[in-house]
């Protein structure tokens, strides 16, 4: 009988810890965080103020590759305004994605930087499932502006979506 308790105590603390854990990241958007590291456009470490890291994902938008055109720039881009800056994260989905990134906006000095990545003809709106409850209506507002004007990755004559990319369409 007192292994059976001992083993529920251990289950209970289990599920509040992963608790605790799972919480901390829907909470990212209540404090700023450091950029300490641009995997690439869509892609950043941060850390909080007490030194713990997370890795995160711009939601909404989609950047090329690092291997594919642009894909270079969108990194340089977000390494030029966010590297070692200060930012806010706000949190767009309940559940991280499938490598365990929470998903999210990223703000600087008020800026909604997933927008602007849009606005510059560095990324796309994803063209996956969208998290519920996010306005789109600027993002695609941004990509048809960028679009016309033929900004950055809308200018290649064999445009390849990130998405196709990924899929080997090349």
């Amino acid at each position: 009988m007192r292994h059976i308790q001992d083993v529920f105590k251990l289950i209970i603390f289990a599920v509040m810890f992963c608790s605790i854990l799972y919480l901390s990241g829907m909470c990212l958007a209540q404090t700023k965080y450091t950029v300490i590291r641009v995997i690439d456009g869509d892609t950043l470490f941060v850390e909080d103020a007490g030194g713990i890291r997370y890795k995160i994902r711009l939601g909404v938008i989609d950047c090329p590759e690092k291997k594919q055109p642009w894909g270079s720039v969108a990194k340089k881009y977000m390494e030029a305004q966010l590297l070692n800056k200060k930012v806010v994260l706000k949190n767009i989905q309940k559940i991280p994605d499938r490598y365990n990134r929470p998903i999210v906006i990223v703000f600087y000095k008020g800026e909604n930087m997933n927008l602007k990545l849009i606005a510059k003809g560095l990324a796309e709106v994803y063209t996956g499932k969208q998290p519920k409850g996010v306005n789109l209506k600027p993002y695609y507002k941004e990509q048809m502006k960028a679009r016309a004007k033929l900004m950055c990755m809308w200018g290649e004559e064999k445009y390849i979506s990130p998405s196709d990319w990924r899929k080997g369409k090349r």
